[in-house]
């Protein structure tokens, strides 16, 4: 294979593992390690810490400076997070002793099963491979070996644990490389092709948002192709069913259209059980522009906020009646300085999601400004993070049968990025509950 070929394709596996945002809701009901109001880890100072809420005593659990990303099993009993910016380390809560994956080998994208205390893992420089690990035993799965005929891209379960899905490139001996999405079982047996697309040098990329809420079908978008030198506005959210193949040239539907990319790592899916009986039901940020102005939270057949309100980060209620998101007036801002001080008066809402939208404050404190909701799992309460005139980030319990708030994180760190004030908050990489 030519070098150039060689560097497209590696640029595409870059690419593709890095919009590794979404994972299925996982069922915490039954974690061990809980307390009252479950367990938080986050991100300090580049360490990570672990704090019972609402008012455990916090627990340093790394000291290099470091770390980011926590991620909790489903049990609670073991903690993920990354290392360096490359490595994946797991941390047991019973033996209270981490230990890096692969020995400390670049991962460049890692998920739990959501059912299981299983992680599954894409590993590797340069040629890719993906294994499936079980911490406290020996036993781990190589899904994908290291082969120089294709490579993985980031792995997705399935609701119920028993699918993994991913992007596979593939490096034909004549011509281009080639993209398709495929899944396999998490016990092993051979791939099952769902879509083939074209060479990501030349035909845009496709990216796996998740699955569906019943795991009856695969989430994903087309992205910019390489040789693009800009990115898009907003994407259209599409549905590619699982139980057969796509036949080539058909195009799969649109679920929801105009998402924004900023917000792509926002899409939300309903728990897999909810009283809709829906198996379609997901949430996600449309719009384009800067994040302070059109933005809406919708799900497949409607709108669900309105139009002089600019909403992000949609989270479903654990029955799926109601979703909180935050949001705040749309402005008109042109300049910076306007747009940060716009950006301030977010707040988090709560729609419905049946019948006719009718979203209501749950939050008023002009001293911050309020993101990511997450609910309990009884329904009633609410996690979510804040960002006060300094630049400072805590995390906060809302009580929705009171309307009050508690502090229950004072500092946690901001994702790295060039400015938060204008982006997204990438918030999965400063902070995990376990409810």
């Amino acid at each position: 294979m030519r070098p150039i070929t060689l560097l497209i394709c590696g640029l595409a596996v870059l690419l593709i593992a890095n919009c590794a945002y979404f994972q299925p809701p996982i069922d915490r009901g039954d974690a061990e390690i809980a307390g009252d109001q479950g367990v938080v880890a986050y991100v300090l100072d580049g360490d990570i810490w672990i704090k019972r809420l609402p008012d455990g005593e916090p627990l340093r659990i790394t000291y290099d400076g470091a770390n980011a990303e926590p991620r909790w099993s489903p049990t609670g009993q073991w903690l993920a997070f990354r290392k360096l910016d490359s490595q994946v380390w797991l941390y047991s809560l019973t033996e209270k002793n981490a230990w890096a994956v692969e020995n400390g080998a670049p991962a460049n994208a890692y998920a739990w099963s959501p059912v299981g205390d299983r992680l599954a893992a894409l590993i590797g420089s340069g040629i890719l491979h993906m294994k499936i690990i079980t911490p406290g035993s020996a036993e781990t799965l190589t899904l994908e070996p290291p082969m120089i005929e294709g490579m993985p891209g980031a792995p997705f379960w399935n609701p119920t644990g028993e699918w993994i899905a991913y992007t596979w490139l593939a490096f034909p001996e004549n011509g281009e490389a080639r993209q398709t999405i495929r899944m396999r079982r998490a016990d092993g047996g051979e791939p099952v092709t769902l879509l083939e697309g074209g060479s990501p040098a030349t035909e845009p990329t496709l990216n796996i948002a998740g699955w569906l809420p019943q795991g009856a079908g695969l989430l994903f978008w087309y992205g910019p192709r390489l040789i693009d030198s800009f990115l898009p506005d907003t994407i259209d959210l599409r549905t590619l069913p699982v139980e057969q193949p796509q036949p080539p040239g058909d195009e799969p539907p649109i679920t929801i259209e105009d998402v924004s990319w900023w917000f792509a790592n926002d899409i939300a899916t309903a728990p897999p059980n909810t009283d809709s009986g829906r198996g379609d039901m997901v949430a996600a940020t449309q719009g384009a522009g800067p994040p302070w102005t059109d933005k809406a939270i919708a799900i497949p057949d409607r709108r669900l906020t309105p139009s002089d309100q600019a909403a992000i980060h949609p989270a479903w209620s654990p029955d799926g009646s109601r979703i909180a998101y935050s949001g705040m007036p749309d402005s008109a801002a042109t300049e910076i300085e306007e747009g940060e001080a716009a950006l301030s008066q977010r707040r988090i809402w709560i729609t419905d999601t049946s019948g006719e939208a009718n979203p209501q404050p749950a939050t008023n404190d002009p001293a911050f400004r309020d993101e990511r909701p997450e609910w309990s799992v009884d329904g009633r309460k609410i996690l979510f993070a804040r960002i006060d005139g300094e630049g400072q980030a805590s995390l906060w319990l809302l009580s929705l049968a009171t309307g009050e708030t508690e502090l229950v994180v004072e500092r946690i760190s901001l994702p790295n990025q060039t400015d938060p004030a204008l982006q997204n908050v990438l918030w999965n990489g400063s902070y995990d509950w376990l409810p």
